[in-house]
Protein backbone atom coordinates (compact mmCIF):
# COMPACT_ATOMS: atom_id res chain seq x y z
CA UNK A 1 0.00 0.00 0.00
CA UNK A 2 2.94 2.35 0.60
CA UNK A 3 4.82 1.58 -2.61
CA UNK A 4 2.05 2.40 -5.09
CA UNK A 5 2.13 6.19 -4.52
CA UNK A 6 5.94 6.14 -4.62
CA UNK A 7 6.04 4.32 -7.96
CA UNK A 8 3.29 6.54 -9.34
CA UNK A 9 5.19 9.69 -8.37
CA UNK A 10 8.50 8.41 -9.72
CA UNK A 11 7.11 7.43 -13.12
CA UNK A 12 4.99 10.56 -13.34
CA UNK A 13 8.07 12.62 -12.55
CA UNK A 14 9.99 10.97 -15.35
CA UNK A 15 7.20 11.89 -17.75
CA UNK A 16 6.63 15.47 -16.63
CA UNK A 17 9.92 17.30 -16.93
CA UNK A 18 12.21 15.15 -19.00
CA UNK A 19 12.05 12.96 -22.06
CA UNK A 20 11.33 9.76 -20.18
CA UNK A 21 14.37 9.88 -17.91
CA UNK A 22 14.10 9.85 -14.15
CA UNK A 23 15.11 13.08 -12.46
CA UNK A 24 15.09 14.36 -8.92
CA UNK A 25 13.19 17.56 -9.72
CA UNK A 26 10.55 15.68 -11.71
CA UNK A 27 10.05 13.19 -8.91
CA UNK A 28 9.69 15.96 -6.33
CA UNK A 29 7.14 17.84 -8.45
CA UNK A 30 5.19 14.65 -9.14
CA UNK A 31 5.24 13.70 -5.45
CA UNK A 32 3.61 17.00 -4.57
CA UNK A 33 1.03 16.57 -7.34
CA UNK A 34 0.11 13.05 -6.24
CA UNK A 35 -0.01 14.06 -2.56
CA UNK A 36 -2.15 17.11 -3.35
CA UNK A 37 -4.62 15.08 -5.43
CA UNK A 38 -4.77 12.27 -2.86
CA UNK A 39 -5.36 14.75 -0.06
CA UNK A 40 -8.18 16.32 -2.05
CA UNK A 41 -9.82 12.94 -2.60
CA UNK A 42 -9.61 12.14 1.11
CA UNK A 43 -11.08 15.51 2.06
CA UNK A 44 -14.00 14.86 -0.28
CA UNK A 45 -14.65 11.62 1.61
CA UNK A 46 -13.61 9.36 -1.27
CA UNK A 47 -11.38 7.06 0.78
CA UNK A 48 -11.72 4.20 -1.72
CA UNK A 49 -10.58 6.38 -4.63
CA UNK A 50 -7.09 6.85 -3.22
CA UNK A 51 -5.71 3.52 -4.46
CA UNK A 52 -7.66 3.75 -7.71
CA UNK A 53 -6.21 7.20 -8.39
CA UNK A 54 -2.66 6.01 -7.68
CA UNK A 55 -3.13 3.03 -9.99
CA UNK A 56 -4.49 5.17 -12.80
CA UNK A 57 -1.65 7.66 -12.40
CA UNK A 58 0.91 4.85 -12.45
CA UNK A 59 -0.49 3.21 -15.58
CA UNK A 60 -0.84 6.57 -17.34
CA UNK A 61 2.68 7.65 -16.41
CA UNK A 62 4.22 4.38 -17.62
CA UNK A 63 2.30 4.63 -20.90
CA UNK A 64 3.34 8.27 -21.38
CA UNK A 65 6.94 7.43 -20.47
CA UNK A 66 7.06 4.64 -23.04
CA UNK A 67 5.55 6.90 -25.70
CA UNK A 68 8.17 9.56 -25.01
CA UNK A 69 11.00 7.02 -25.18
CA UNK A 70 9.77 5.70 -28.52
CA UNK A 71 9.48 9.22 -29.88
CA UNK A 72 13.03 10.07 -28.74
CA UNK A 73 14.39 6.89 -30.35
CA UNK A 74 12.56 7.67 -33.58
CA UNK A 75 14.00 11.20 -33.68
CA UNK A 76 17.48 9.88 -32.89
CA UNK A 77 17.30 7.47 -35.80
CA UNK A 78 16.21 10.31 -38.09
CA UNK A 79 12.95 8.77 -39.27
Amino acid sequence: AYLLPAYAAAFLGSSILSDGRFSIIGTIVATFLVAFATSGLLQLGLNFADQIFNGVVLVSAVALNETLRRRVKKVARGT
